[in-house]
C-alpha cells in the first residue's frame, strides 16, 4: 500500500510539472526579428502577433473545481484586449496602420475583431497561487493579410510611371532578392517599398500577386544575412542588394542604389520573382 501511495504521489507531481508548462511554445531564434510592444510582440520572421494576459478566479470560486477554467477564461479575455491593441497598431505601410483601415470600413473592423476572437492559445502557465498566464496569437499572414491587403489594393493607384529609358535585356537568373538593410534602422511593415536613388519604386504592392502576398507576406524579415541567403523564400541563388537609407514617414521603406535597381530589373524573370514576393529583408 505504501509503495502504491508513493507511486501515485510521484505521478501526480510529474503531471503537475507538465500542467504548469507551455502547451505549444515556439522558441525564438537569434535570426527572428521581433518587435516588442507593451504586453506583446510582433514576430516578423515567424509571422505572428502575440499578447499575454493574466487571470485569477474570484474568491468565491477559489475552492471549487471550476476555479482554474474561470481563471483561464479571465486570462484569455485580458490577453484578447491586449492583442486587439497590438493588431490595431501593426504598421501596414509607411503611413498607415491596421487601425486606419478599421476606421475607414465597418467590414474591416468586424473582420479584425473576429480574427481576435479566434486567436489560439500559444502558451499557458498555472501558478501556485491560482493565477493563470496565457499567451495568444494570430498570424500576420493568411486571414489578417486577406483583410488588409485587398483594402490596400483598393486604395492604390496602380498606374506606374513610364520609364524614359528602356531596360537592358535580362541576363542573370536569380531565385530571389535579399535586401541587406542592416545599419539603417529600418522598421518592419506589412507592405514595404523599395526605391532607387531617383525615387522610382522598384518593389511594392503594385509589383506583387495578391495571392502570394496574402499567403506569405509582401516581404519576409530576418536578422542574419547568411541565414537569409539560405531561406527557402529566396534560396538557391538570391541576388543581394544593399539598403542605403530609409524613406517614408514611418522609416519603413528602403532606398537602394541605381546600380542595384538595375540588377533587379536585368535579372531573368525578375517580374516573376517580385510577383511571387520572393523578397527578404535583413534588419537589425
Amino acid at each position: 500500500m505504501k509503495v502504491r501511495y508513493l507511486f501515485v504521489t510521484a505521478l501526480a507531481g510529474v503531471l503537475l510539472i507538465f500542467a504548469s508548462t507551455g502547451i505549444c511554445q515556439q522558441k525564438l531564434t537569434a535570426n527572428d526579428l521581433v518587435e516588442k510592444i507593451g504586453q506583446g510582440s510582433i514576430n516578423w520572421t515567424a509571422g505572428y502577433v502575440e499578447a499575454a494576459g493574466i487571470g485569477i478566479a474570484p474568491d468565491q470560486t477559489a475552492a471549487k473545481i471550476n476555479a482554474r477554467p474561470v481563471a483561464l477564461r479571465a486570462a484569455k479575455e485580458s490577453a484578447s484586449g491586449y492583442l486587439l491593441e497590438m493588431v490595431k497598431n501593426v504598421q501596414v505601410d509607411s503611413a498607415r496602420k491596421v487601425k486606419d483601415f478599421m476606421l475607414e470600413s465597418d467590414a474591416v473592423n468586424a473582420q479584425i475583431n473576429g480574427i481576435i476572437q479566434r486567436a489560439v492559445i500559444a502558451d499557458q502557465l498555472y501558478m501556485p497561487d491560482g493565477t493563470v498566464e496565457v499567451k495568444i496569437r494570430v498570424p500576420l499572414y493568411g486571414e489578417l493579410s486577406n483583410v488588409i491587403l485587398p483594402a490596400a489594393f483598393a486604395r492604390m493607384n496602380l498606374k506606374n510611371e513610364a520609364s524614359s529609358a528602356s531596360a537592358a535585356p535580362p541576363t542573370v537568373m536569380y531565385s530571389g532578392i535579399v535586401v541587406d538593410a542592416r545599419g539603417i534602422r529600418i522598421r518592419p511593415v506589412m507592405i514595404p517599398k523599395i526605391f532607387d536613388e531617383a525615387g522610382k519604386e522598384i518593389y511594392g504592392l503594385a509589383s506583387v500577386d495578391i495571392q502570394y502576398a496574402v499567403r506569405q507576406g509582401v516581404s519576409g524579415y530576418v536578422r542574419d544575412l547568411e541565414a537569409a541567403k539560405q531561406n527557402q523564400r529566396v534560396a538557391v541563388n538570391p541576388l543581394t542588394v544593399k539598403g542605403l537609407k530609409t524613406t517614408g514617414a514611418g522609416k519603413t521603406d528602403i532606398i537602394i542604389s541605381n546600380a542595384d535597381a538595375a540588377q533587379i530589373k536585368n535579372a531573368v524573370q525578375s517580374e516573376l520573382l517580385l510577383k511571387q514576393c520572393r523578397v527578404l529583408i535583413v534588419a537589425d
